[in-house]
């Protein structure tokens, strides 16, 4: 079984302030920072041991959080079945692509670290790929970024598992 597993952060387990994710904004301290991101990692780990122990044989993880680049190679869990793609964006049989590697050869999708949609009342920083964006509709319903995720993972028929 090979599952892709597309990372954000606002949802992460003991993630609490705006500065732990959004840390590129003036004044977030470095420790701050660094905080949401050993939170991210051990995140991705546990749920990264808990599919191959549940029989995964094949494992992408991509960090998904503003493009990328928050993840420390050297902090992850290390198994050969598992591929980390530092970057939601890079390159498939030649081609730039968003999530490289989810194609129809994927049995299943998984969205976890997720945040409500632009919008969402009593949400922890709900928005939608940017702040810009007050409504993204995909065959005229709302949807945030689980739902344009989910839907491209549809152009494949992969099963998706919001956790």
């Amino acid at each position: 079984m090979k599952v892709f597993m597309h990372w954000d952060m606002e949802g992460v387990s003991g993630i609490h302030r705006r500065e732990q994710v959004w840390f590129w904004e003036e004044g977030v301290p470095q420790e701050v920072a660094s905080e949401g991101q050993g939170l991210l990692i051990a995140d991705i780990n546990s749920a990264a041991a808990a599919a191959l122990e549940a029989g995964v044989d094949e494992l992408i993880v991509c960090d998904t959080h503003r493009g990328g680049g928050n993840i420390l190679l050297d902090q992850m869990l290390q198994d050969p079945r598992i591929t980390y793609l530092e970057r939601s964006r890079g390159y498939q049989e030649g081609k730039y692509r968003w999530m490289p590697g989810l194609d129809e050869t994927v049995d299943g999708f998984l969205v976890p670290g997720h945040h409500a949609m632009a919008g969402t009342a009593g949400a922890f920083l709900p928005h939608t790929c940017n702040g810009d964006w007050a409504d993204f509709r995909i065959n005229g319903e709302s949807v945030g970024e689980m739902g344009i995720e989910a839907c491209f993972a549809g152009h494949w028929d992969i099963p998706v598992i919001f956790a």
